[in-house]
């Protein structure tokens, strides 16, 4: 059994050991060790050492709330990457919303942060990622799921800074990967 260790504090030092003395003159033998647990938790103000054990617990869980973790679909992933050309451009626009999804985030993460890009620059890169070359639909598709931001006029766009659930984050991370594998610098 492993030991726990636990955080000891009174408010008064002279209340415990007006209260060790008092427990230590009821005994007639020295008290065990789980005796004295229970004095010392006593004397701080628990009603026996399970008390104090059981508080310490409680105030451990409140005081670091879990989140549960994020699951990634490995399985989405891997049924997106047959859109995915092995050079990291797009083949065609998938007909699954969930798969073109995680290509939005893929190409979001493309766009450099806190940066303007004319309507030009925002075709360029995505010309350059995709083969079925239908540019507008990618653009329209970022911009309608806010994934860019656009002036009212098309003239500037700007990546929405937000962060990406756990499987786009991995599904990107695979892209920048397979840029890197043919020799694609990464932009971000």
């Amino acid at each position: 059994m492993s030991k726990q260790t636990l955080p000891f504090q009174v408010d008064d030092i002279s209340a415990l050991a007006k209260s060790l003395k008092k427990a230590a003159g009821q005994a007639n033998i020295a008290p065990s060790h789980v005796e004295w647990l229970n004095i010392l938790a006593r004397a701080a103000g628990y009603k026996n050492f399970q008390h104090f054990k059981a508080n310490h617990a409680a105030e451990q869980r409140l005081a670091t709330p879990s989140r549960p973790p994020e699951t990634i679909d490995h399985h989405l992933i891997e049924q997106t990457l047959r859109h995915i050309s092995p050079e990291a451009t797009l083949l065609r626009w998938p007909s699954r919303k969930t798969q073109r999804g995680l290509c939005l985030w893929w190409l979001w993460s493309l766009f450099p942060a806190h940066a303007s890009l004319t309507e030009g620059e925002v075709n360029t890169l995505l010309k350059s990622r995709n083969s079925f070359e239908d540019h507008a639909i990618l653009r329209r598709a970022l911009v309608d799921l806010q994934y860019l931001t656009r002036t009212a006029n098309g003239a500037e766009y700007r990546r929405k800074e937000m962060p990406p659930p756990a499987t786009a984050r991995t599904f990107i991370q695979l892209m920048k990967a397979r840029k890197e594998q043919t020799g694609t610098p990464s932009r971000t």
